[in-house]
């Protein structure tokens, strides 16, 4: 009777997978981001005189900005010229000592665009205070007051030898940003629907401009990033594993998977292969998003509405797929069951091969 060698198979645990995939996600997204600032976007941004743009538009802002200037609706000192966060700094402070303290040495640019230059009567605009600003604000004698007990927490903030208390500059915070910034903001909106001129310079016509050029920026750096992404891709799950029989990626070579098809224990040929590259692909579009947080910054991606798609669908492709891993007893993902495969170890695929008489 002929002996039979049993060999077992066992699947890499869930936790490798995980790791994996991670890994080599981690992989792919430093050397897009590599790309897109080493090669891509500095050869893009030649080609197309992006800093001439971008300087274009940085003089659009800053005449915008004059208009608010020259209206009086906007201060600063000599050194904080066109910083537009210092810039509301200085003019809250003028803000505030209108209410607190003397109105002919402070300034209320809200008022002043709404009844100065809108010619909007006392009555509308109280009602627009007392909406953005209760409860600090009260009427007295047709006028917007701040109310007594404010003026009394707010006080010391213009007095060299005194501080606010704890009290104070939490209400101080609270007026700022839920009555000044919101007062502010609504002025600013009410400007960008009717406009708003200064030296023959309209608020309007810049803002369209200065928008214009930034959709025209967003496509070009979602261009550049979606290429980095691309070359990136390219190397990392075709060319890497096309080298290798077993069509490894990276991390897979690192933590010693093997992928074999269930029905013969051997490697996938490189047509099989590519429903492996494809699944890469899908997964690793969650990160594209991301690629450009250097370059553009952390608050702007989000204004890259495409790319937000794009990694959101990849993120929920993503979940879907930990699921089925989660799930499936043998640890497979959309990739094995699509291929009729398995990930396994280095040592177990040795095992087979040397229980089926040849080397792997």
């Amino acid at each position: 009777m002929e002996n039979t060698t049993t060999i077992d198979i066992y699947p890499v645990s869930k936790f490798k997978r995980f790791l994996g995939f991670l890994g080599d996600l981690l992989v792919h997204y430093i050397f897009s981001v590599f790309v897109l600032h080493s090669l891509v976007f500095p050869i893009a941004s030649k080609i197309t005189n992006y800093n001439s743009k971008l300087n274009e538009n940085k003089t659009l802002i800053n005449q915008r900005i004059d208009i608010l200037y020259g209206n009086d609706l906007l201060f600063y000192d000599e050194k904080s010229k066109y910083n537009i966060d210092q810039n509301l700094d200085t003019t809250f402070d003028k803000f505030l000592k209108y209410y607190v303290t003397d109105k002919t040495d402070g300034f209320d640019p809200i008022k002043r665009y709404f009844c100065d230059i809108k010619n909007l009567d006392n009555q509308t605009m109280n009602k627009t205070y007392i909406r953005y600003g209760e409860p600090f604000f009260e009427i007295e004698n047709n006028e917007v007051v701040l109310k007594k007990d404010y003026q009394d927490f707010f006080a010391p903030y213009f007095d060299k030898n005194d501080t606010l208390s704890e009290v104070g500059k939490s209400y101080l915070a609270s007026f700022r940003k839920g009555v000044f910034v919101s007062l502010f903001n609504y002025m600013v909106n009410d400007i960008n629907q009717n406009d708003l001129v200064y030296k023959n310079s309209s608020y309007k016509k810049i803002t369209d401009e200065i928008t214009k050029n930034q959709k025209s920026t967003i496509s070009f750096n979602s261009i550049n990033i979606l290429i980095s992404f691309g070359i990136s891709y390219i190397i990392i799950y075709i060319v890497f594993p096309f080298i290798f029989k077993d069509h490894s990626t990276i991390c897979e070579k690192i933590l010693k998977f093997k992928r074999i098809k269930v029905n013969n224990y051997e490697y996938l040929n490189k047509k099989e292969y590519i429903f492996v590259a494809l699944n890469n692909l899908f997964m690793s579009l969650s990160t594209s998003l991301f690629i450009g947080v250097v370059l553009i910054g952390p608050k702007e991606i989000f204004k890259y509405n495409f790319l937000m798609i794009i990694s959101i669908i990849s993120i929920i492709y993503v979940f879907v797929n930990c699921c089925v891993l989660i799930a499936n007893p043998l640890n497979k993902t959309l990739e094995e069951l699509s291929t009729h495969s398995i990930i396994i170890s280095d040592e177990n695929l040795n095992q087979i091969y040397e229980a089926k008489g040849y080397e792997k």
